[in-house]
């Protein structure tokens, strides 16, 4: 069973500079006695993708759209928060929740600064990061256990540790191949690595790492170490 002590402290693999813009360590702390940190731009990198493409999945049977624009200092998105991959049933057994279109707007700075101290990003209003489709990765659940072990996926907190929808088998939230679910208010959102638009994409054309690889398959780190281990072997296919 995967939990770990609420706020949870996420890292998120980089797809490539594509779908997401930075890659982070697999570093659970929240804070470090010193902090340094870097700030880099990242200026011309996708400043001018568009999509609009229809996607026919019955769940969704809609045109999904996502924009992404920069000024001089930030980045910015404007989507419908639709998938523009083959999704899973929604609403299915385990996941009662419709996909609906939502109205995405997002900006985030131009030059990010790289800082040895982790910030933890949760909560309805702090996602950790959101794909080049415009799909937001939002890794918690409303799950709790306590120290005992005693677990329950919703409602009233149990316990201070924050249950996992991924890598454990004590409850099912209905996620797709894309790893993915609805939120009640209809979001549709990643929970793991977005197998879909990895394939849609074909990121592994980046650096010439092959779509078998598994390097692009950093979730659970285990399958390479860490994600810090995932963009060193990146790095090195380069």
């Amino acid at each position: 069973m995967n939990f770990h002590k609420a706020p949870l402290s996420l890292s998120l693999l980089a797809l490539s500079s594509a779908a997401l813009i930075a890659c982070g360590g697999g570093d659970d702390s929240t804070t470090s006695p010193t902090d340094t940190s870097s700030s880099s731009s990242t200026a011309g990198v996708a400043c001018d993708y568009a999509s609009s493409s229809f996607n026919s999945s019955p769940s969704v049977n809609a045109t999904a759209t996502a924009t992404w624009t920069c000024s001089s200092t930030a980045r910015s998105l404007v989507a419908n928060g639709l998938p523009d991959h083959a999704v899973g049933s929604f609403p299915n057994v385990d996941n009662p929740n419709t996909i609906t279109v939502q109205s995405i707007a997002a900006s985030v700075t131009l030059a990010p600064t790289a800082t040895s101290v982790v910030t933890p990003r949760v909560g309805p209003m702090d996602k950790p990061g959101v794909a080049l489709n415009g799909i937001f990765f939002d890794p918690g659940t409303a799950g709790t256990c306590n120290d005992s072990g005693t677990c329950q996926q919703g409602g009233q907190a149990v316990g201070n540790w924050s249950l996992e929808a991924l890598g454990q088998t004590a409850f099912k939230w209905g996620t797709d191949t894309s790893n993915a679910h609805v939120q009640p208010d209809g979001k549709y959102h990643y929970h793991g690595i977005p197998e879909g638009l990895v394939t849609k994409l074909s990121i592994p054309a980046f650096n010439n790492v092959p779509a078998s690889s598994p390097h692009w398959r950093c979730w659970p780190p285990a399958r390479c170490g860490s994600l810090k281990e995932c963009c060193r072997l990146l790095e090195a296919a380069a």
